[in-house]
């Protein structure tokens, strides 16, 4: 059975934000504020650039939450991190 929240990397996770439409706003030191307008109400994600690894399943679930996606959704964003959870990806996922 697979972890439910497995780690990402920096780069898997600005590459899931980029294909759902979120785009980088601004950035206060290491951590990067990514914002996406849905139905009229804004998402703002918080990523810290500073991780190389996700291991913080919480620092996962937390972005996943702020993303207003499900784990599934957020995870099939990008082929490896899908593969991870065993989901199919989306057909423009890098």
């Amino acid at each position: 059975m697979p972890k439910q929240w497995p780690p990402l990397t920096y780069q898997e996770v600005v590459a899931i934000l980029e294909c759902w439409g979120f785009e980088q706003k601004r950035q206060v030191g290491s951590h990067e504020q990514w914002c996406k307008e849905y139905k009229g109400r804004p998402y703002f994600v918080t990523v810290d650039n500073h991780h190389s690894v996700y291991n913080d399943p919480d620092l996962i679930q937390s972005m996943v939450r702020q993303s207003g996606l499900t784990r599934q959704q957020f995870y099939a964003g990008c082929r490896s991190s899908a593969n991870k959870i065993n989901v199919a990806p989306l057909k423009y996922a890098r």
